[in-house]
């Protein structure tokens, strides 16, 4: 469209805006036109092909500008109207509109609003008695403020004078000297019901005891809708109570504070504005391939708003909208058909004027069943090297299906070891320092690589010496003379984690270093390092830690049978041993999680006695009761250890 956009002033008019279609040349094809709002309008409101449609606003009588969007051919044409111009101030009030203050100096702003509301400019003067009363400034422009000051009234009684602020009379009594300082206050009326508009009412003050002037008092609204002016002042005055406009179609309560008194305000609610525009939520969908639909929330602006017509159109074959139209809040259902094709698509539907972006994906590709390889064998030098392989996924551009890749398990590895869908990995494998050539096979995706690498050295024997050692717990190095004849290669390989070996070969005799880690396992381990072909074992102990489920246990004189629970690693051993003749075992050893049981003889000494297990590497301690009985117990011998029955 062109133009695009209009910034008019705040007369009413109209703006013809061309449609220009696309490609370039065509006829034909539907489109529709819609305004924003009450105030805001599109002819004709629908076409066919390129073509002029006129735009039209009315008179902005506001002061505030205003803004809104025209959809013309799925195009925004933004209208900005600037606000009418506030007018001159025809005439003026004052508040308060009179002043009594006390004996002492003192002064009051008197505010000057402008009429009509809302006005700007138009001259005003001000002036007091030109004695004790005086006004500053002298003069203004529009709404402003002025204030009025007295001085000291050194006389016993009053005095009056009339000042004039913006040709209203604002007549000022100030009490004598002598006069009694006010201790209370009350106001008149203390109450107020109003509409929904901005609005203010004058309330009075009058203090206590009778005819009585200063005392100082403060005023303040409760809430930020009420205010109070003046917020401050001394003895019998007048305040005025403001509110705002209520906005809202409910009613509100708050109230003013005026020297200690309080003034209720009820407001009530007003009628609900027409919806100038809307927004929508959610504002997009993303949808899978199969058919499906999405509710979509239309909110109305301002808030609380109602009414505002609205049109919804999917603007594809593929996408429906409905209802197509309506007004105010509420929903639509946005409704798609399944997207039978691989390649995503997508489409901008149009809600109350907001688009609606749609991006709803292909079908998704079948899942490779089986790959095949490229290359599927390789022929390798002695040297290390590698192999790029290509997995390619079968049926036809299809994607995931889990597969693995493992290599021989010594010399021949396959990075990575697992994957999904057509990809490639990588094959390597160690130089061959054996006398032969070897061949191997990967196995990836379920389909073999063969490799097929040579070899340059001669064909020897070579010996370690040691061909086994053995290692504590917390490891060590290792030595091993290696006796092989002058040029004859040798490799040095391991699978265990826990060596490192120094050397990765040598020619002739020599010997190779290698380092053994800490176990930190329950159970001793084994493994091996190559030697040109020849086997040196590597044994290791484990570590042993022994945990019983008691530390102690007591008897009485009678003694009794018990047993406690052994923790340990699954290829620990343990006994059960004691030095106490009076504790018989019932159980010898064990290996692993397992149970020590034992007995305990009667005591026949008449003092207490302690002994101790050992079990594993851990120690229960055993107490016994004295015997205070009158005839010592006689069991036989085979109820107990043998060997240490007391």
């Amino acid at each position: 469209i062109t133009p695009a956009s209009a910034s008019p002033g705040s007369t009413a008019g109209s703006q013809i805006v061309a449609l220009t279609g696309q490609p370039a040349g065509c006829v034909g094809g539907a489109w529709i036109a819609t305004g924003d709002g009450s105030w805001l309008s599109v002819t004709p409101g629908s076409g066919t092909g390129p073509g002029p449609v006129t735009v039209r606003w009315t008179a902005n009588t506001s002061a505030a500008s205003r803004s809104g969007t025209a959809t013309i051919a799925d195009n925004p044409f933004a209208v900005a109207q600037d606000g009418t111009p506030p007018p001159t101030c025809s005439s003026f009030s004052v508040m308060p509109a009179s002043l009594s203050p006390g004996a002492a100096a003192g002064s009051q702003v008197v505010t000057v609003t402008g009429v009509p509301a809302g006005c700007a400019g138009g001259a005003w003067t001000a002036a007091g008695n030109g004695l004790w009363l005086t006004a500053s400034p002298a003069s203004g422009s529009g709404p402003g403020s002025v204030t009025l000051s007295w001085t000291a009234n050194t006389s016993a009684s009053s005095r009056s004078a009339n000042a004039t602020v913006a040709a209203s009379s604002i007549p000022v009594t100030q009490a004598g000297a002598q006069s009694a300082t006010c201790t209370s206050f009350s106001i008149s009326p203390g109450w107020v019901n109003t509409p929904a508009a901005a609005g203010s009412q004058e309330v009075s003050l009058t203090g206590a005891p009778a005819g009585c002037s200063g005392g100082d008092w403060t005023a303040s609204g409760k809430d930020l809708w009420v205010t109070v002016s003046p917020a401050s002042g001394s003895g019998p005055g007048t305040v005025t109570v403001s509110w705002a406009a209520n906005a809202s179609t409910a009613p509100r309560w708050s109230s003013a504070a005026i020297a200690g008194r309080t003034f209720s305000v009820t407001q009530f609610g007003g009628a609900p504005q027409t919806c100038s525009s809307f927004s929508i939520s959610p504002s997009s969908a993303t949808p899978p391939h199969t058919s499906g639909s999405q509710v979509v929330t239309i909110t109305g602006s301002p808030a609380g708003c109602t009414g505002g017509s609205w049109s919804a159109a999917g603007n594809a074959s593929w996408v429906s909208v409905l209802p197509a139209s309506s007004s105010g809040p509420g929903s639509v259902m946005v409704m798609w058909t399944a997207n039978a094709s691989m390649a995503a698509r997508s489409v901008t539907a149009t809600i109350a004027g907001n688009p609606f972006p749609i991006q709803q994906a292909g079908v998704p590709p079948p899942t490779c069943s089986s790959f095949s390889l490229a290359p599927a064998s390789a022929d390798a030098t002695p040297a290390a090297g590698s192999q790029l392989v290509t997995l390619t996924g079968s049926p036809s551009s299809c994607a995931g299906g889990d597969w693995t890749a493992v290599g021989n398990g010594s010399w021949l590895t396959v990075s990575p070891a697992a994957g999904s869908g057509p990809s490639t990995v990588t094959v390597q494998w160690t130089a061959n320092r054996s006398t032969s050539p070897r061949s191997a096979s990967a196995t990836i995706a379920g389909t073999t690589f063969q490799l097929r690498q040579t070899t340059t050295f001669p064909a020897c024997a070579v010996v370690p010496s040691p061909v086994a050692l053995s290692f504590p717990t917390g490891g060590g190095t290792g030595s091993v003379t290696v006796q092989a004849d002058a040029g004859c290669a040798w490799d040095v390989q391991t699978t265990a984690p826990w060596i490192e070996v120094g050397s990765a070969g040598g020619t002739g005799p020599g010997a190779i270093e290698y380092t053994v880690s800490a176990n930190p396992e329950m159970g001793p381990r084994t493994a091996t390092v190559t030697v040109g072909g020849a086997v040196h074992t590597v044994t290791q102990e484990s570590i042993c830690n022994y945990t019983l489920s008691a530390t102690s246990r007591t008897f009485t004189d009678a003694g009794g049978a018990d047993s406690v629970s052994v923790a340990t690693g699954p290829a620990c051993t343990w006994t059960v041993t004691t030095e106490e003749r009076w504790i018989g075992l019932t159980t010898a050893g064990g290996t692993g999680v397992g149970t020590a049981s034992f007995v305990v003889a009667p005591n026949t000494l008449t003092r207490v006695r302690t002994g101790t297990l050992t079990i594993g590497e851990a120690t229960l301690t055993i107490s016994q009761d004295a015997f205070e009985g009158t005839t010592r117990p006689s069991l036989p011998v085979s109820r107990y250890n043998p060997s240490t029955a007391e």
